[in-house]
């Protein structure tokens, strides 16, 4: 009886070429592989941004004004999302008046604006949402969140912005020396693939 042993050596694999994984039942590709060797898988979160400042903006004007909170993402694709959430602190200086917040998007280095909340087409609008208060002064915080789809492999600017509803006293964003506070406001961007 006699036995033999060979030393086998795989050097050369095999590589499956290919730019999408589904599963046999889905309707649209699960796994996307990219020509640099990156995967997207739908839902997942690709990048995360932040933009803070407590440089205060005061305005008493019934149109919107850019306040110095911002930030940038660079989508991979033009078929992701970008997820926007703010958070504002604000303060109003007088009673029986509205402030007014939202959120704008440009997607050409800042020449042209688009208002993602309520517009009414000549600077006007609701925004996100608006606070009030009918006796006294106000100090409040304010969240905004918009799931967004901006359409570009260019860098996508989001700008937080703020109005009075008339043009009584003045409201200010982040509310720093006015109830004797230094805070930061805070934008997160989250690209989404698609």
């Amino acid at each position: 009886y006699c036995t033999t042993y060979r030393n086998y050596s795989f050097n050369n694999m095999s590589t499956l070429a290919t730019t999408n994984i589904k599963h046999a039942s889905s309707s649209s590709n699960n796994i996307v592989l990219g020509s640099d060797g990156s995967t997207s898988i739908s839902g997942h979160i690709l990048q995360v941004v932040q933009g803070t400042t407590n440089s205060i903006v005061t305005t008493s004007s019934t149109s919107w004004v850019a306040t110095n909170l911002s930030a940038s993402i660079t989508p991979a694709s033009t078929s992701n999302k970008v997820y926007v959430s703010a958070n504002i602190s604000l303060w109003q200086s007088t009673n029986d008046q509205s402030t007014y917040l939202t959120i704008f998007r440009s997607t050409d280095g800042g020449s042209n604006w688009t208002n993602l909340g309520d517009d009414d087409g000549s600077n006007g609008g609701v925004g996100f949402g608006w606070h009030y208060s009918s006796t006294d002064r106000l100090a409040c915080i304010q969240t905004m969140n918009i799931l967004d789809s901006p359409s570009s492999t260019s860098a996508v600017q989001y700008k937080v912005y703020f109005r009075l509803y008339a043009s009584t006293g003045s409201a200010s964003i982040p509310t720093g020396g006015a109830i004797s506070r230094q805070e930061t406001n805070r934008i997160h961007l989250m690209e989404v693939a698609a």
